[in-house]
């Protein structure tokens, strides 16, 4: 019963808290990571992402917001990568979240 009643507090889905992670992920600059470590960055932006994903909370704008972050890292690779993604979007933007993600995930600076 404890157990339970902590884990409702510590994974509150109010809209306070929904709303306040929703601008965070909105505002968030690989600039607040030291080093621009972009393992960290997608961890923390991918453990957002799920949480809203499971509120359905998720905003309109995320994939575009995502993109833009990784467009302005200091490192050419994603640059690219990014910016290339960013024009050739024209269908369904959501659907390019996970799609955002795996890329993220395979580049080999992660790794």
């Amino acid at each position: 019963m404890f157990y339970k009643v902590m884990m409702m507090i510590i994974t509150s889905n109010t809209e306070e808290a929904l709303h306040t992670l929703t601008l965070k992920v909105l505002t968030f600059k690989i600039t607040f990571i030291q080093g621009e470590n972009v393992s960290i960055t997608v961890s923390q932006l991918q453990g957002a992402y799920i949480r809203l994903m499971l509120a359905k909370k998720v905003p309109r704008d995320i994939a575009n917001c995502l993109i833009n972050l990784f467009c302005n890292i200091s490192i050419d690779e994603f640059n690219a990568t990014f910016k290339a993604m960013k024009y050739n979007i024209r269908i369904k933007i959501v659907s390019m979240i996970p799609k955002i993600f795996c890329i993220l995930q395979s580049l080999p600076i992660l790794k």
